[in-house]
């Protein structure tokens, strides 16, 4: 995992675990979810592809890279 720390924000890539809640939901619910936590910008398919503009309807799957944005200690 890398962070970077620039102009208050952390730009973080999580690998979605198996048993992952992240697993089958989609982006929006997971952003809904963090109440403004943080924001994806990127997921990063386990096959090569990798999705930067999200449509609404774009779920996460297993093995996952998902990169988020966001601000420290908002969790």
């Amino acid at each position: 995992m890398r962070v970077l720390h620039n102009f208050g924000i952390e730009l973080e890539v999580i690998t979605t675990a198996p048993q992952s809640p992240a697993v089958s939901m989609t982006g929006t619910v997971i952003e809904r979810q963090s109440k403004g936590a943080f924001f994806i910008i990127q997921i990063n398919r386990r096959d090569g592809d990798v999705f930067t503009s999200l449509p609404a309807t774009t779920v996460v799957g297993e093995g996952d890279g998902v990169v988020l944005i966001g601000r420290p200690n908002r969790a």
